[in-house]
């Protein structure tokens, strides 16, 4: 009996080993599947924070850009989360706030002609086409009128996906970086042209709502998911508005690191110029509008045009979506680049405004 029993023992706690072997296995093994499912989310999240609300034929398609099973996608996408964000600007944390170097205020004005693009829509009108789309005046301007304003209100959205976005510091607006070139401060980042766009654009009649989340803060990679949400929550809200727009600056540096400011003289004030930024459905994502968006864009720069021809670069069509399809009047528009001041970005949010309300008007008769 006791051999017996001793046996029995012995076995009990080998099969005890296995066990605790096995489950350790298991949870390292879930461990790397998870990490791995992560990391491959992360590096695609352009395409992985939108499978959720995609078509069979388009998770199809970007399964195959990934070189992945849309299974598989579809299993990597339900185990990304993205925060939802309410229109209420979220809690912000302390930023490390970043003492800016002199050279950091130093640029080099510049002016590029709004008619230096490589397709011409009209005489006034030119676009800097990046994708592999072949674009025509004949098929843009055939459009004709993209979408109807109606009496509903609010019409307009004005949101920021990379609010965080500031420009070079001045006598005027004084201010540190929390990070190169960036402020979590309302007061002087692009969230402030959003504010003066949204002052003009009411004081000229149109009914506007203005989100001040800064969606790429703390987390810049997730930007533009996090807008995602962003818009999509305001829409629900307001559904009569049919234009978004995404206001921002850009960033133009020389080789040795000078920031370039790009400037125009106009009524004797210096303004940052203006460049629309329209995406397209190349990157594999359903974006039926951007035809629309992109007509809207050519009918805002036609008007900027005939009032002040030099603040405005050429349109910018680009491969990427930019949330843009939510609406025919969903446009980027960059204010200036880092090398601006704010006090020319402001200067340049009036002029915009009136041409923004004038093809409202275009587009409510």
């Amino acid at each position: 009996m006791g051999g017996k029993h001793s046996k029995t023992h012995l076995a009990v706690k080998v099969l005890a080993a296995v066990f605790f072997v096995v489950t350790i296995i298991f949870n390292q093994d879930s461990y790397i599947l998870r990490s791995s499912f992560n990391t491959f989310a992360g590096v695609h999240s352009p395409y992985i924070s939108h499978v959720a609300s995609a078509s069979t034929a388009e998770i199809t398609e970007i399964a195959k850009k990934l070189s992945i099973g849309p299974s598989s996608l579809k299993q990597i996408s339900a185990n990304y989360k993205i925060p939802e964000n309410s229109p209420e600007p979220p809690a912000k944390a302390q930023p490390t706030k970043q003492k800016a170097e002199p050279s950091e205020y130093e640029s080099i004005e510049k002016n590029i002609s709004h008619i230096s693009g490589d397709t011409g829509i009209s005489k006034d009108v030119t676009i800097k086409n990046q994708t592999s789309y072949a674009v025509s005046a004949d098929e843009i301007n055939g459009i004709g009128l993209p979408f109807r304003v109606t009496a509903e209100k609010p019409t307009v959205l004005i949101l920021h996906t990379h609010g965080t976005e500031a420009y070079t510091p001045s006598e005027k607006y004084n201010f540190t970086y929390t990070t190169n070139s960036r402020t979590t401060d309302t007061d002087y980042n692009v969230v402030r042209v959003g504010t003066e766009l949204e002052r003009e654009l009411q004081s000229l009649g149109e009914s506007v709502i203005h989100d001040v989340n800064m969606y790429d803060y703390p987390d810049y990679n997730s930007s533009y998911d996090n807008a995602f949400y962003g818009i999509r929550a305001m829409l629900r809200k307001y559904p009569s508005v049919s234009v978004v727009l995404d206001i921002h600056r850009d960033a133009i540096n020389t080789d040795d690191g000078k920031k370039v400011k790009l400037a125009a003289d106009i009524n004797g004030e210096k303004a940052a110029q203006v460049m629309f930024v329209v995406g397209t459905d190349e990157c594999g994502f359903s974006h039926p509008y951007w035809r629309d968006n992109l007509k809207f864009a050519a009918m805002i720069q036609g008007h900027l045009t005939q009032n002040c021809p030099q603040l405005v670069r050429p349109i910018n069509l680009r491969t990427s979506r930019f949330n843009q399809h939510f609406t025919k009047g969903s446009l980027i528009i960059e204010v200036g680049t880092n090398g601006n001041t704010l006090d020319e970005a402001l200067v340049s949010a009036k002029y915009l405004a009136t041409a923004i309300h004038q093809t409202l008007d275009e587009l409510r008769s």
